[in-house]
């Protein structure tokens, strides 16, 4: 098995730090590509992967050791005598798993958090202030799988990539907290759709990325995708018809404008944009994040033809918290250990959650 080593980190942003750069060791084991050309199809409510490719995986995911990355989190009132925020550290374990030597399986882009090169979710401000005390997301386990199997998605999500080669299919695991409230989730998909973007750019760097875009889940009235007003052609947001995609245009990275702490020319730094691809409920509301979810989202890439089938699990504070604990005690070497682990004793974590994670 081999391993890359990638810096990482989490952190905690006070009112009045803007960006934090804290370096730390990421281990991102690498593996070959297994699996037949065939695709199963399944009928069953929690629709696992056939027993074959769950055996493949397995033998090939081996987490022979874990990594421990870091964050920052600050009791509220810790502030020293210029009024600036103290920033404690904490570690917490993740995974990477899948990715082979030619793929990243982490963004350089928004170094400070070290975005998996995966659509995933986060305020179009992930950082700062809010209810929970952290100040950016914890990506925990980050799978690539071998192959995409239509028993890996819901049918309505399968539809949508029947057509497309294996080859230009994407299929990910994604496991994430979610230390906000009283704001909207996006779906981020630029750091699969660019992800050799790198930190800084001197030279001027802009790519646009139109994709078709949507949420799934395994039951009715799940979140869906928001695509949001555009006057004066589209005055009002118009939400995804469940089941099926809407097109998004507005996605882009590029250099910023903005200066960072008065060190660095903000036209170096790269950003993503815009405001775009909101998580809403079926009542059209934010998805509440003191509850666990498990959603599964499509983005096709409209310029290269490649889709990525995305399973997240997001996890409320105790969840994380759970799930962080089975990683540090048990420790798993398999996907197969790891099912076994969230079902035991000590670490309860959400049912609904512990079923996506029993191989």
């Amino acid at each position: 098995m081999r391993m890359k080593v990638f810096p990482c980190n989490r952190l905690l942003l006070g009112s009045s730090l803007a960006v934090l750069f804290l370096q730390m060791p990421v281990a991102v084991f690498a593996m070959d590509a297994v699996g037949s050309s065939s695709s199963v199809s399944g009928s069953s409510k929690d629709q696992e992967y056939a027993k074959g490719m769950r055996d493949a995986i397995d033998k090939q995911f081996e987490l022979q050791s874990f990594t421990v990355g870091q964050h920052s989190r600050m009791t509220a009132g810790e502030l020293d005598n210029a009024g600036e925020s103290i920033v404690n550290m904490v570690e917490y374990p993740f995974y990477d798993l899948g990715f082979d030597p030619t793929t990243l399986a982490r963004t350089e882009l928004y170094a400070s958090m070290r975005l998996p090169t995966v659509p995933v979710f986060h305020p179009y401000n992930p950082a700062g202030f809010h209810d929970f005390g952290y100040g950016t997301p914890a990506f925990t386990l980050n799978v690539k799988f071998p192959q995409y199997q239509s028993s890996f998605a819901p049918p309505a999500l399968h539809a949508h990539v029947a057509a497309l080669p294996l080859e230009n299919i994407d299929t990910f695991l994604s496991v994430q907290d979610m230390p906000w409230q009283n704001t909207s989730l996006l779906l981020r998909p630029q750091g699969w759709l660019d992800p050799i973007a790198p930190t800084f750019s001197i030279l001027s760097y802009s790519k646009n990325f139109p994709v078709a875009a949507g949420l799934f889940s395994r039951e009715d009235g799940g979140p869906v995708l928001q695509k949001v007003a555009e006057p004066p052609h589209q005055p009002n947001a118009v939400n995804q018809v469940p089941g099926q995609l809407i097109d998004e245009s507005g996605i882009s990275v590029h250099n910023s404008r903005t200066s960072i702490q008065g060190e660095l020319s903000g036209d170096r730094l790269l950003v993503s944009s815009g405001d775009t691809l909101p998580v809403k409920t079926a009542a059209g509301g934010d998805l509440d994040m003191t509850k666990s979810h498990v959603i599964f989202s499509l983005t096709k890439d409209k310029q290269t033809g490649r889709a990525a089938v995305v399973k997240h699990l997001l996890l409320n504070p105790d969840d994380q918290k759970a799930f962080e604990g089975i990683l540090r005690e048990k420790s798993p070497r398999s996907l197969k250990e790891l099912g076994a682990a969230v079902k035991t004793p000590g670490h309860p974590i959400s049912p609904h959650i512990a079923r996506e994670l029993d191989w």
